[in-house]
């Protein structure tokens, strides 16, 4: 992957070298300079319709499912910009744009990498659904580029890189849908790496575009009746092209920090007005109209797990993301696996493989380490079926599986509960000997541990299962050594906050662990039926099973943080449903001793 940088003198080159370089050089300026602007709010992250945005919105044809989700979505339709012309007319338009944090802020240079991942239909792109996955229409085959330009600032003032995503760095997936034994073959899938960006909440600009270039393999492209081709000069012409989207970079460690959290989200009317919601929340304007103590705007969302509830049918993957691109476009994303990602392939019985290849979660430690079970284990399961087992012990370690990484004041600790975590396993030795004794509280004060399967519940229905009765007797007491400031978890529908608690009982003292569950961001399944004991254990802080909405934290500092709980309200005087400062125990109980 090549990243285009200014002009410099030129070391000695062929005839035939230097056509090719000036020949690219000049294919990124006419991109640059063919590009029809756009109108932009000044109420970042929100974008006008485009050059004609009265049209309305135009459903995509391709995906029935899609278009009736847009039709009730909560998300202002105008965020939808490339259903929009003249987006909607290319013939190989880049889809499901998300992002998100690539590394951690460098403490001396405070330089940052972000990840920009987005997928180009195999059809519409130059093969077919019958041609094998691995057969990308590379540059040299159908003379396809794919450049993602962008900038510091408000578009188009900035420093302007240029990066060549080229065909090698594409990945893809084959599945057999155990629901409906169908095959499906993924888009092609680019995880782009946009490097040395500036920390510090700083604002950036970025658009991606599409070239092919006139010739013999033209016919590859399944071009409708409509296509008029934007040529730029002799035999290129752009068949792609995004509008121009902003995002912020992760604040310095120093700065006050806002993580948008939540679980189970799924894709349903609720589930856009939660995303609805904290898309409002990375916008400074909207802040100011919710909070009187105003925190600053969200820089990342965090997912603990079960995000489109595809649960085995691979569309809904792709239906989701375009769903949720409004907010994904814009606001870094991490997630952790649940019991919907799993989803075995009905033939090879593979497990994990859409989630892992979609995604690219923060600081990869490695490839993922995965194994498909056996026929054996899964004629033990519930209706012998391993497509989204509550109770499942699997082998997915690295790639998405876990990781950590630094965001402004906090680290954050991602864990897998459907891998093993006993101890002398995989996960167990990395989170005990590198992830939990490499945290520095001086640099990241705040310490938050995420995993999908609650270790405390007060809710019935998951209350009784395995992978957290295994999970907390072999890492309850790991978190209270290093004392991890919260636990965030989903997997229950509902919301819960604990006290500070350690083996079932209040830490009176308020130097343990405190428990948010944050799983009811909307899906199809509902809330949870109801509670354990009528009565609240006196562990609960506050619970709640009939709203969806999510989590907001706030590092102020180093000793405080404000946690709210932000319901789907219709007025702001709805929204906030439960709030609280706490203390940094870390640093309360370091400075008594």
């Amino acid at each position: 992957m090549t990243i285009m940088k200014p002009l410099q003198r030129l070391p000695h080159m062929s005839c035939a070298q230097l056509t090719t370089r000036f020949a690219f050089l000049s294919l990124v300026l006419f991109l640059l300079l063919t590009h029809d602007e756009l109108s932009y709010s000044n109420n970042f992250p929100y974008y006008s319709k485009g050059n004609n945005g009265n049209d309305g919105l135009i459903l995509p044809q391709h995906d029935p499912h899609l278009a009736s989700l847009l039709k009730v979505s909560a998300f202002d339709k105008s965020l939808y910009d490339t259903f929009h012309h003249p987006y909607n007319n290319y013939s190989c338009q880049p889809r499901k744009i998300h992002l998100s944090q690539g590394t951690n802020v460098e403490p001396d240079s405070g330089v940052v990498n972000m990840t920009l991942s987005f997928s180009l239909n195999r059809t519409q792109c130059g093969g077919s659904q019958q041609t094998p996955s691995s057969s990308f229409p590379t540059a040299s085959s159908s003379n396809l580029h794919m450049v993602v330009v962008y900038g510091r600032g408000l578009f188009p003032d900035g420093r302007i890189e240029q990066r060549a995503a080229d065909s090698e760095h594409s990945v893809h997936f084959d599945f057999t849908s155990p629901v409906t034994g169908e095959l499906y073959q993924s888009d092609w899938i680019q995880h782009v790496t946009l490097p040395n960006l500036i920390g510090g909440s700083h604002l950036y600009w970025y658009r991606i575009s599409i070239v092919q270039q006139q010739s013999r393999h033209l016919p590859q492209l399944h071009l409708p009746p409509s296509f008029r081709p934007v040529f730029l000069r002799g035999s290129l012409y752009k068949v792609g092209e995004t509008p121009t989207y902003r995002f912020r970079t992760p604040p310095l460690y120093h700065q006050p920090t806002s993580l948008a959290l939540v679980g189970d989200l799924g894709q349903t009317e609720n589930s856009t007005k939660t995303m609805n919601r904290i898309l409002q929340a990375a916008s400074l304007d909207q802040v100011t109209q919710i909070y009187d103590n105003m925190p600053p705007p969200v820089t990342q969302l965090l997912i603990a797990g079960d995000l489109s509830y595809a649960d085995g049918v691979p569309e809904r993957w792709d239906s989701w993301l375009e769903l949720m691109q409004p907010l994904l476009q814009t606001l870094p994303l991490s997630s952790i696996p649940g019991n919907h990602e799993i989803e075995c392939d009905n033939i090879t019985h593979n497990v994990f493989v859409p989630y892992e290849t979609q995604f690219r979660n923060p600081n990869r430690i490695a490839d993922p380490d995965m194994e498909a079970p056996s026929d054996t284990y899964i004629d033990t399961l519930w209706h012998r079926m391993c497509n989204t087992p509550s109770q499942f012990f699997g082998h997915y370690n690295f790639g998405n599986a876990f990781y950590q990484y630094q965001h402004g004041m906090v680290h954050i600790i991602a864990l897998n509960s459907y891998t093993s975590i006993l101890p002398g396993s995989i996960q167990h030795n990395w989170l005990a000997q590198v992830a939990l004794p490499s945290v520095n509280r001086d640099a990241t004060p705040w310490l938050l541990v995420m995993f999908h399967c609650p270790l405390y519940t007060t809710f019935w229905g998951h209350n009784d299962e395995i992978n957290p009765t295994l999970m907390k007797s072999s890492i309850e007491d790991l978190l209270k050594k290093h004392q991890v400031n919260m636990v965030i978890s989903g997997h229950d529908h509902a919301y819960l906050r604990t006290h500070p608690l350690y083996h079932d009982k209040v830490d009176s003292t308020g130097q343990s662990p405190m428990y948010w569950t944050l799983g009811a961001g909307g899906n199809r399944e509902q809330h949870t039926k109801g509670y354990i004991h009528e009565t609240p254990e006196e562990w609960v802080a506050k619970r709640d099973n009939d709203e969806y909405g999510y989590g907001h934290f706030f590092a102020k500092n180093k000793t405080h943080a404000h946690l709210h709980w932000m319901r789907d309200g219709t007025s702001s005087s709805e929204i906030v449903r439960d709030a609280v400062w706490i203390e940094n125990y870390y640093f309360v109980h370091n400075s008594t001793n």
